[in-house]
């Protein structure tokens, strides 16, 4: 079997992160390896376990929203990839966060 894809979830909304999780973990090649609330528990997690493959990162979070994470991100060029979770209008962030990083 092929090494899994290690996914960390970012998101401080309890049912959003369960359901994201729950979807995730249908495919058996993809493993949950962190949750984070907020945007500093993000990184701190990122910092102790650069092997992340894929950040699922919500943009309004308390702490460090991901504006700044991914900011953090680029400048310590973690290889993380990162998926951008917003509720906003996708036109208003999708450059700023492409700008930052982001891959989607």
């Amino acid at each position: 079997m092929p090494k899994p894809i290690r996914v960390m979830i970012a998101d401080d909304h309890p049912y959003f992160l369960m359901g994201i999780r729950n979807g995730l973990r249908k495919y058996e090649h993809i493993e949950i390896a962190y949750e984070a609330k907020n945007g500093a528990e993000a990184l701190d997690l990122l910092h102790a376990d650069p092997a992340v493959d894929i950040l699922v990162l919500d943009l309004a979070m308390p702490k460090l929203d991901g504006y700044d994470v991914l900011k953090e991100i680029r400048e310590k060029q973690h290889p993380v990839r990162t998926i951008v979770m917003t509720m906003q209008r996708p036109e208003e962030v999708i450059h700023r966060v492409k700008e930052l990083g982001a891959c989607g």
